[in-house]
């Protein structure tokens, strides 16, 4: 991502969850009645426009772009889900690592009351989404800390440390759609950053790719697409992940593997029986771990 430009693919996903909310059926898999408000008029103007979207789901793009559409929804239900269930466990500091246009904060101001959030993102996704606040006449959620961080001049353990972020108390630590656009070298930085801000009981979920797209195996024609565009917005896949390795590196950060949930399973758990088109996509695996 250029370092003076909002990130492409937060919108994307901001995209893919207004689409959600007014163009599918039920039941909802993830419901963000303020993910309209983060997206440019040109895709509000098609969301909104019976002929225009009929129009454009004539296009075989469109095919990969509901695949993409059912991952975004299938991690952040599983992270929320996740969350509540470590509230019970007493954790009361949820970090949202790369937050993004996410809106948990106005979505949920029930959690909101027991517990800290923090927003990490880099300055300029960052200013953007507090400018859009600005705009619509909203006031930025005052449960919310924001850091910005610029992993140019930063990292996320030194911005964590400046904050007011607790390394004594368990958090919820919270990092999809980022991974698969990292080096090995980057995610793990970020694994031990979070080991080393955080105690006893801390949980992260996190999505990722499998190492099958990067080493040479059979890859379909729609993640070939899905590749193609995320390169294109300046923010190509670059690491897939054996499974085996993972929960090696886990483990040297002091972190176990609790549950991870392949592209099947998300399916059995989020989207079967649907009669639409949402069903999830090949090499997309997404995991929760804790430090024990």
């Amino acid at each position: 991502m250029k370092a003076t430009r909002r990130s492409r693919t937060a919108e994307a996903a901001a995209l893919a969850r207004a689409l959600h909310l007014i163009r599918d059926g039920e039941p909802k898999v993830f419901q963000d009645p303020y993910a309209i408000q983060f997206v440019s008029r040109f895709w509000l103007v098609w969301i909104k426009n019976d002929f225009l979207y009929w129009l454009g789901n004539k296009n075989p793009f469109m095919k990969w772009a509901r695949l993409a559409t059912a991952e975004i929804l299938m991690r952040n239900r599983y992270a929320e889900d996740r969350l509540e269930l470590s509230l019970s466990t007493g954790i009361r500091q949820y970090v949202l690592l790369s937050a993004g246009f996410d809106s948990f904060a106005l979505r949920r101001p029930d959690l909101c009351k027991s517990i800290k959030v923090f927003e990490v993102d880099h300055p300029a996704t960052q200013r953007w989404k507090l400018d859009r606040y600005l705009e619509l006449g909203m006031d930025s959620p005052k449960e919310v800390i924001y850091i910005p961080v610029d992993f140019e001049h930063e990292t996320l353990a030194e911005a964590l440390s400046a904050s007011s972020f607790s390394s004594d108390e368990p958090a919820f630590f919270s990092w999809l759609g980022t991974a698969s656009y990292l080096s090995k070298a980057a995610i793990l930085e970020t694994l031990e950053a979070v080991s080393s801000q955080s105690t006893v009981g801390t949980e992260i979920v996190f999505d990722y790719i499998d190492a099958e797209p990067f080493t040479g195996g059979l890859i379909s024609k729609d993640f070939r697409r899905m590749m193609r565009f995320a390169a294109r917005q300046g923010e190509p896949f670059i690491f897939g992940f054996d499974h085996e390795e993972l929960v090696r590196d886990l483990r040297r950060f002091g972190f176990e593997l609790i549950e991870r949930l392949s592209p099947a399973e998300q399916y059995n758990r989020y989207f079967a029986g649907r009669s639409d088109r949402l069903t999830t996509m090949e090499h997309l695996h997404i995991a929760c771990a804790r430090i024990g």
